[in-house]
């Protein structure tokens, strides 16, 4: 057990170099590849002996700990540089620091380092040693996969025409990707080229509705799964493509994507015309790209500037929330049918963002706190303490269920995990967590039993 204690050494560090902000943003931030070192490599505590490091990439201690802590605590570099007047894509441009949002940072990177230690400290603990599963699906080829998927996707649209069932539309559709990107993954590992031919159409057409979305997560996360999945395969060919790719994504995102959100949904242009559109002005590369991109890194890529706006509000002009975000996260759990006089959450939630003056009243643009600075709000470093070693044993749990469940690491972890449990990967504000968890293990189970009563779920001899 004191092994877990070496996971909040940088945040302890960070604490004794309070006064000089740059060497306590430094060692805050630095922590984090010091939590993902000892947890990944099995330093605190060995991962799950049934398979190799790299065959289970999509458990929650590795994969879940990389993109949620890696958004929440990695990423803040940007800022952190933009408020220190410095700019890397304008490497002549020098402007004077800014010492009091320096200090302001460097507390906030404190308190995700914080965060990133509790979360890795529930992943790590709970982990443990994995139970043989249960229950598998009668068969889990690449047919069956086919036509889970598309019973996914029919079950989706469905749905869509059924008021307040959002969350149910959601899920169904992520796993009607997730079980496509399966399809490519074991056709290239049992080497089927007709399933490689049918998967990699599904996974062009999914890519290309995704470009459509302006969402750039709907375009990041098919590829972090497929090279997650691919990797144990073809690991150097891998990191060859996905790497340089992932970057070019990067660079060029967040201003396809503008343009996509401002011609499609402002302007009432097609999804196709407007991805065009987008398309023929990025070539040739437009000259503000690096002026959009750095915007992007510091202000969107990251939330620590909202994180310091909530800081500088509380408790300085008000007292913590306390339970009251807790209570409000209980009360979205309730579907409106059973609970008609339920508020509107988003509403609900942008109230205290409008509060701290993070953005002004009535404008277009949604700023909902994530997990972290829900956390903060309720009671500080306690608050951050409780939620993220909460939010770790909860994602842990799900995972080992989802694999005794269905059948083990590529059918529970990769598929159910992946495709019901995605909120763990960036979390939310407890409005919207709260209500995603439950619900998405009440689908989980509620999959297992009709799986069960259709036989398509059997349980192992």
């Amino acid at each position: 057990m004191l092994r877990f204690a070496l996971l909040f050494l940088p945040y302890l560090i960070s604490l004794a170099f309070t006064e000089d902000p740059v060497k306590a943003y430094a060692i805050a931030w630095l922590g984090s590849f010091w939590i993902f070192w000892l947890t990944i490599t099995g330093k605190v505590r060995p991962l799950s002996p049934d398979l190799t490091r790299a065959q289970q990439f999509m458990r929650p201690p590795i994969l879940t700990q990389l993109v949620f802590a890696g958004y929440m605590a990695v990423t803040s570099i940007f800022y952190f540089l933009d408020v220190n007047g410095y700019n890397l894509f304008d490497p002549g441009l020098s402007l004077s620091p800014n010492p009091y949002r320096v200090k302001l940072a460097a507390e906030c990177q404190q308190l995700y380092c914080l965060a990133h230690a509790c979360l890795a400290t529930s992943l790590v603990y709970f982990e443990g040693r994995r139970k043989v599963p249960e229950y598998q699906f009668k068969r889990f080829d690449p047919l069956f996969l086919l036509y889970l998927s598309f019973g996914f996707t029919a079950l989706s649209i469905v749905i869509n025409f059924l008021p307040g069932l959002q969350q149910l539309e959601f899920r169904f559709g992520r796993l009607s990707l997730i079980a496509s990107i399966v399809v490519l993954f074991i056709s290239l590992r049992e080497r089927t080229p007709i399933y490689i031919m049918v998967g990699g159409f599904l996974f062009v057409l999914n890519m290309l509705t995704a470009f459509l979305s302006g969402w750039k997560e709907a375009v990041l996360v098919p590829i972090i799964i497929l090279s997650v999945l691919v990797y144990p395969l073809y690991k150097r060919i891998v990191l060859m493509i996905s790497i340089p790719l992932f970057v070019g994504l990067l660079y060029i995102l967040p201003t396809y994507n503008d343009i996509v959100r401002t011609k499609s949904w402002y302007e009432g242009i097609d999804a196709a015309e407007a991805a065009e559109i987008a398309l023929d002005e990025l070539e040739p590369i437009p000259s503000d790209i690096e002026e959009t991109n750095w915007e992007f890194l510091t202000l969107r890529l990251s939330e620590i500037h909202t994180f310091t706006k909530f800081k500088e509000y509380v408790p300085e002009h008000r007292p913590y929330y306390g339970t009251q975000l807790a209570y409000q996260g209980l009360q979205s759990i309730l579907p409106r049918i059973l609970y008609p006089g339920k508020p509107n959450m988003e509403e609900v939630v942008m109230e205290r963002v409008y509060e701290a003056g993070v953005i002004k009243r009535g404008g277009v643009v949604s700023a909902k706190p994530p997990a972290v600075i829900d956390a903060y709000l309720s009671g500080g470093a306690l608050g951050i303490i409780l939620t993220f070693l909460t939010i770790g044993a909860l994602a842990s749990l799900a995972s080992r269920e989802a694999e005794r469940l269905f059948g083990g690491y590529l059918q529970g972890t990769a598929l159910v995990y992946t495709g019901l449990f995605q909120i763990f990967w960036r979390g939310n504000c407890f409005e919207f967590m709260f209500n995603a968890v439950l619900w998405s293990f009440v689908l989980m189970y509620a999959l297992f039993w009709l799986g069960r009563r259709t036989n398509l779920i059997v349980k192992v001899e």
